[in-house]
């Protein structure tokens, strides 16, 4: 079944409000129609698309004049686009800190979006915990955003970037669906160290299930094997990640062999030499993404300038050792029952991530956005057999989030 997406028209009223055409020689009597209509294009990659009209995330200062639900507004040469869109508008209030106060506040966040994407990791959720953990969130300040919240959020952010790089606002801006994902947002102003006040503003991107670009699928791969080893000298699970794009990355969390079978294998010691014909890995996990956004403290509700994209990954890899032999001191073999599927789950963040001051420098400088993600993370079995290296989500910018 081909996937219907939303797709927002920047139609007459837009190109007058940008300038692009003159309004006194299109608008008759200084009104412009909207209506709503479809138009079901097959692109390369067979996605229906569903064109609706930008008026549906207009402002209110639309009026509807006629049964066929046509409406119309007064446009003149002076307008701007600003003036018609209605801002995406946060629920919450801003909170003024110190960015000492902050980095604690930020802390206590932090450590629980961790904890939600690990729960999200596990076959059967328990929605308990999920609740508790939502609600800790909106205790911190934290607003999960509506449908209506989101589709607003994304145009008038695509809609900002455009007009930041100087590009022509494009006639179709492709809003991609939430629910695949959970949006959130909080905002708080800060003073930066040059005395200036900022609104800064978090976007957070989580999964809210395996269809979202933030997922990483559940995969599985068997290695085999037909050296022998010495039961603590290899490791069963090795995992690394990088942060720096061409980086290999290193192998730092590690499960030896001998601590894999230990509890069920009698006999066994760390010299105990072993045979493993192959094991079975599963992996899968998914990215927090934070998008975040710097405005001067007390400008008109807008989503400010984006000058920083951070992630991090909730990762779970598990393995399976189907049967393997030990040696015994007589120097006999011994058959050794497999091992049921265990693993271990982790969280993997760029050293910069969500880092504020990074933020508002960037503002203040205007520097190009920073990217802070986890560009690869490697998987690895025993004597440093490659199991799999992969890329995780790495969004540039919110539209590209499915």
């Amino acid at each position: 079944m081909k996937k219907l997406k939303k797709v927002i028209t920047l139609t007459l009223a837009a190109l007058l409000a940008f300038g692009v055409l003159s309004a006194n020689a299109y608008a008759a009597d200084g009104a412009i129609s909207f209506s709503k209509h479809y138009q079901h294009n097959l692109l390369d990659n067979n996605e229906i698309f569903e064109t609706i009209d930008l008026s549906e995330v207009i402002s209110e200062a639309f009026v509807w004049h006629d049964e066929m639900g046509v409406e119309l507004i007064e446009l003149t040469e002076n307008n701007n686009f600003s003036s018609f869109f209605e801002s995406f508008e946060p629920s919450q209030s801003i909170r003024e800190m110190s960015l000492q106060e902050l980095e604690l506040h930020d802390a206590a966040i932090q450590e629980l979006f961790e904890e939600r994407a690990l729960l999200l990791l596990h076959e059967s959720i328990d929605t308990l915990q999920l609740n508790r953990i939502d609600q800790e969130l909106i205790n911190l300040g934290v607003e999960f955003l509506t449908e209506s919240q989101v589709q607003k959020l994304l145009i008038e952010a695509t809609i900002n970037e455009y007009i930041q790089e100087g590009r022509p606002v494009p006639r179709f801006i492709n809003v991609p669906s939430s629910t695949n994902n959970n949006w959130t947002s909080s905002i708080v102003t800060l003073t930066h160290s040059n005395n200036v006040r900022y609104d800064v503003q978090r976007i957070t991107v989580t999964a809210r299930n395996s269809n979202s670009s933030q997922s990483i699928p559940m995969t599985t791969r068997t290695v085999n094997f037909s050296r022998n080893w010495q039961a603590g000298a290899v490791n069963v699970l090795a995992v690394g990640v990088s942060h720096t794009a061409g980086q290999i990355p290193l192998l730092s969390n590690l499960i030896s062999f001998f601590d894999a079978v230990s509890g069920f294998a009698q006999g066994i010691s760390r010299t105990t030499e072993v045979s493993v014909p192959h094991i079975a890995y599963i992996w899968h996990g998914n990215a927090t993404t934070v998008f975040t956004f710097v405005r001067l403290a007390g400008q008109p509700s807008s989503i400010g300038r984006m000058t920083q994209v951070s992630t991090s990954v909730a990762f779970t890899a598990q393995y399976t050792i189907p049967t393997f032999s030990q040696r015994l001191v007589n120097g006999n073999w011994a058959m050794v029952p497999g091992l049921r599927t265990t693993g271990r789950s982790f969280t993997f963040t760029h050293p910069g991530h969500n880092n504020v001051s990074v933020a508002m420098n960037t503002f203040a400088t205007g520097g190009p956005t920073v990217l802070n993600d986890i560009r690869s993370i490697r998987v690895a079995g025993p004597q440093d057999t490659p199991v799999t290296t992969l890329i995780p989500p790495q969004p540039l910018n919110m539209n590209s989030i499915r």
